[in-house]
């Protein structure tokens, strides 16, 4: 259908006063006075001055939907009102409200940046459900820290758990009843053990005593007990067949601490041979004072720290520090043995210190033990 030119053109004509009457009927809404209302529209210069309020209506406005938006994002609505209400029915003497006390409190607002900040980045991790627990529970900042970490280390054992599930049916109780029952067992290991070597060596004597060599030599013993001067000698004692009592002493002692230097002073290697010879603090014992012990022993088992220092002449010479030279410091029978055996052992426990804290630093940097046993009687371990 084609419609005349002239009712086009009447039609636009008719728009702007459509677009009044639109006006004048939203204006019924705020109950104007009609009067007023007409004075205005037939007054050019009070249409300018209403056109001039408009635009600063339409400029605060957006200054004050500005700085509405600026608050909101970096606070919330709850923090503004209690109301629940939507952002655009915050009422004004809220807003001024909540401004004075931002004025009053401008000195903290970093921080409150910095914590609007930091709980971004945590809900970005993932931990938004955490952060609305705990303003929700109304919790103590102070208490903030340890409860995260309470919940790390809560989702760190539930993981573990998951993986594990053996551990799940771990029960503490049962566990140091476990560890209280095998310390109780262990020390009666120890006590059981020591009787049974005393059991071996009296079974062992009783057997000895019997013998012809026994007879022989238990009267010198008596002897040399009895006597108040001109004792034999001790070497003579320990290897003479005639006149000592080299059997008897083994049988009595299995036994035997002695310094390298009193082997090779006291033992003839033809009359007393070890099953076992045990070197400890081998770090500090020369090699060349060591090889009597060797050669009269089957075999032997070296202990030390090659942390340790090695053996020098520097207290045997007493010089000065400043005249101790390479010359002066000789290799242990530890750094000769570490040559050639194979097969060496690391101690696990140590039982230095009753304060872990003296052993620490030596044990972090040098000797990396699996652990320290501060409860260890030194006496009760040395018991024979």
């Amino acid at each position: 259908m084609n419609l005349p030119q002239n009712w086009l053109e009447s039609e636009a004509e008719l728009t702007p006063i459509e677009q009044a009457l639109n006006w004048l009927t939203g204006l019924q809404r705020y109950s104007l006075p009609t009067n007023s209302v007409q004075h205005i529209i037939n007054s050019p210069s009070r249409r300018r001055e209403l056109a001039e309020l408009v635009k600063k209506f339409e400029s605060t406005h957006n200054n004050i939907r500005q700085g509405l938006d600026f608050l909101l994002s970096h606070f919330d609505e709850s923090d503004i009102t209690d109301s629940y209400l939507p952002r655009n029915q915050i009422s004004f003497a809220e807003l001024e409200e909540f401004l004075k006390l931002a004025q009053s409190e401008l000195p903290y607002f970093q921080e409150w940046l910095t914590y609007k900040e930091t709980c971004e980045k945590l809900g970005n991790l993932g931990a938004k459900k955490f952060l609305d627990a705990l303003r929700d529970t109304k919790l103590e900042p102070l208490q903030w820290f340890p409860s995260l970490e309470k919940l790390i280390y809560k989702t760190c054992l539930d993981t573990i758990l998951a993986k594990k599930p053996e551990l799940k049916n771990f029960n503490i109780e049962v566990h140091e009843r476990q560890i209280k029952e095998f310390s109780k067992l262990d020390s009666y290991q120890l006590d059981a053990a020591s009787e049974r070597l005393k059991q071996l060596h009296v079974q062992r004597w009783r057997n000895w005593e019997k013998t012809s060599l026994a007879q022989t030599e238990l009267p010198r013993l008596k002897k040399e007990a009895t006597k108040k001067r001109q004792h034999l000698p001790i070497r003579k004692l320990l290897n003479d067949g005639q006149k000592g009592i080299p059997n008897l002493v083994k049988a009595l002692k299995p036994c035997w601490m002695m310094s390298p230097l009193s082997v090779s002073q006291y033992i003839n290697p033809d009359v007393v041979h070890f099953d076992v010879l045990i070197f400890d603090e081998a770090s500090q014992l020369r090699t060349e004072d060591v090889v009597p012990s060797i050669i009269r022993s089957n075999q032997v088992i070296v202990i030390g720290d090659n942390k340790q220092l090695p053996p020098t002449s520097f207290f045997s010479t007493g010089d000065s520090e400043e005249d101790l030279n390479d010359d002066d410091i000789y290799e242990s029978v530890l750094d000769e043995c570490s040559k050639f055996m194979r097969g060496g052992h690391t101690l696990k426990w140590h039982y230095r210190s009753q304060d872990e804290r003296l052993i620490a630093f030596s044990n972090n940097t040098f000797a990396n033990l699996r652990g320290w046993n501060g409860t260890c009687d030194l006496k009760q371990k040395m018991r024979f």
